[in-house]
């Protein structure tokens, strides 16, 4: 900090880190007003985050401002950040990538990473995949773990680049020696799957361990599996996440009445990517090929294939007025899978919430049979 000595940086530095606000914002405000540009991030930090003083968006974005004017990388992404959220001020995406590029041309991870994601859905900009890429490797390999991560899932489903297991297990890795609990459990989940490397029960406690100490929502979970290996590797599927069934939904969907016409809100609402969209769509010409759902959605759970019909159904409700047809997919779903599925759909209508509905269902659904239910008792 330019106009304080280094002993006060230090204080007020490691004042931050052990979240004696008062101290912060008593000591940084005098330097705010006489224009330390770092000063003025920070006091813009504890007023965006409410530490110290009232929440005040509007006044975060005028410290971040002030900062990011005087080429201040970090209050550069800031001031990105709120103009893309629209905190105390109009939503801007375009702008919000100006200054995303302009903290990212100086090597600022988080804006690199920002940038990548604005090319990647193309907002702000128009989609480009390539330079999304070119972003996300250069916070990457300035070794920012959220990056890392995200890279790594990119590489693990395909996604924007070709699929490529072995740089998404370095990448995992990367992240999660740096202690990024989401690559952590990841790691956890592939070697207790022994699905794209080696089956190794004790990799995965150990990544698994280190997630349950970050209180990952879902790692007990999985370490009662790893220790007890009830019903095989498939019954654990269902807490990987539920990209692919929304996507089998948005297959599924395009079946319905004046598709065309709610394509866009469709998508919004199943929270799918471009290149996801991309690949519903190619799932959708199979199962024209083939003409049974089955032949196509055999890799999948039967819980993967309910839900993604409950998901299909809250589409249709949503994007078409009138008659309520839908057709029951050939999916080898029994009418009691379907009976299942239209009693999901009702729950994820309440909430306006299907990851909490369908979480709910999960739970339930799971843990009502016998020999599940019996592993998870003490």
């Amino acid at each position: 900090m330019q106009s304080s000595d280094a002993t006060v940086t230090d204080e007020i530095d490691l004042a931050f880190k052990n979240g004696d606000y008062s101290f912060v914002y008593q000591t940084i405000r005098p330097l705010a007003e006489s224009g330390d540009a770092k000063s003025q991030t920070r006091l813009g930090t504890l007023y965006a985050l409410g530490k110290a003083v009232e929440q005040d968006f509007e006044e975060s974005l005028k410290w971040f401002q002030l900062a990011a004017e005087q080429g201040y990388a970090q209050a550069q992404y800031a001031f990105g950040r709120q103009l893309s959220k629209g905190e105390g001020i109009a939503k801007d995406v375009k702008e919000a990538v100006v200054w995303f590029r302009r903290s990212a041309d100086q090597n600022h991870p988080s804006s690199q990473h920002a940038l990548g994601l604005a090319y990647e859905l193309g907002e702000g900009v128009e989609c480009n995949l390539e330079e999304a890429m070119k972003w996300y490797q250069l916070a990457a390999d300035q070794g920012y773990s959220h990056t890392q991560y995200y890279l790594g899932c990119l590489y693990l489903e395909g996604r924007v680049i070709a699929k490529d297991i072995g740089k998404a297990i370095s990448l995992f890795n990367m992240s999660a020696e740096q202690g990024n609990v989401e690559a952590q459990f990841e790691l956890a989940v592939m070697y207790f799957e022994g699905n794209s490397v080696k089956q190794d029960f004790t990799e995965a406690k150990k990544w698994c361990g280190l997630a349950i100490d970050k209180e990952h929502p879902k790692a007990k979970q999985l370490m009662a599996f790893i220790y007890r290996d009830v019903g095989g590797i498939g019954r654990y599927r269902w807490l990987r996440g539920t990209l692919s069934e929304r996507m089998i939904a948005y297959a599924l969907s395009k079946y319905l009445p004046n598709f065309s016409d709610k394509q866009d809100e469709m998508i919004k609402r199943s929270s799918l990517r471009i290149a996801e969209v991309e690949a519903a769509d190619k799932l959708h010409e199979k199962i024209e090929v083939s003409g049974n759902f089955l032949k196509v959605l055999d890799s999948f759970e039967k819980m993967e294939r309910i839900i993604a019909y409950s998901i299909a159904i809250v589409l249709y409700n949503n994007a078409v007025d009138g008659t309520k047809n839908f057709p029951t997919p050939d999916s080898g779903m029994t009418n009691n899978d379907i009976e299942h599925s239209k009693t999901l759909s009702i729950e994820m209508e309440k909430p306006n919430n299907w990851d909490a509905a369908i979480e709910a269902f999960r739970n339930s659904y799971m843990f009502s049979s016998p020999s599940i239910a019996a592993a998870s008792a003490d």
